[in-house]
């Protein structure tokens, strides 16, 4: 009797258990395109309330699924500003130059463009950026979500630099 009364409260707490684990939780999937429907086929989508920053890669069709400890398992509901980030194109390594100096003052000049140092090499990464600067910041993108029970189906709109 003890060992089928054990078994009962142990299918008990796990139901509980699994249900608990998965509330205020929805599945957040989405797409990021361009206002001429392309796709950004990289990059990172930022959803970020006022406690916890979420994060998921956008794949080479525009698409993300947006998830917590695991692929899929979703968001909780609530508010969140948006952002993209990494969305960037890099040289290919043959193209990388070294920092020009000035004549008159044997000082480097500095780039116009983004820039990230190569410490190996000594030598500058020019960055392209793929998306405008306001949307990199989940501060300026102007892009919210309210995420409720069942919402799927995201359309982020962004512009190009």
């Amino acid at each position: 009797m003890q060992d089928h009364l054990y078994l009962i409260l142990t299918g008990v707490i796990a139901i509980v258990v699994l249900f608990l684990s998965g509330c205020g939780q929805t599945r957040v999937e989405g797409t990021v395109t361009f206002p001429d429907g392309t796709p950004l086929t990289s990059g990172k989508v930022v959803f970020e309330n006022a406690t916890n920053t979420y994060i998921a890669p956008i794949h080479e069709d525009g698409s993300f699924r947006m998830g917590t400890l695991k692929e899929g398992t979703g968001l909780p509901t609530g508010k969140y500003n948006v952002a993209i980030t990494g969305a960037v194109i890099l040289p290919s390594p043959g193209t990388l130059t070294k920092p020009t100096k000035t004549p008159a003052t044997n000082k480097p000049k500095k780039p116009n463009t983004t820039s990230k140092k190569n410490q190996n090499q000594n030598q500058k990464l020019e960055v392209t950026h793929l998306v405008a600067e306001k949307f990199r910041s989940t501060k300026t993108s102007g892009i919210e979500y309210d995420i409720q029970k069942n919402t799927s189906d995201i359309k982020i709109i962004v512009e190009k630099p």
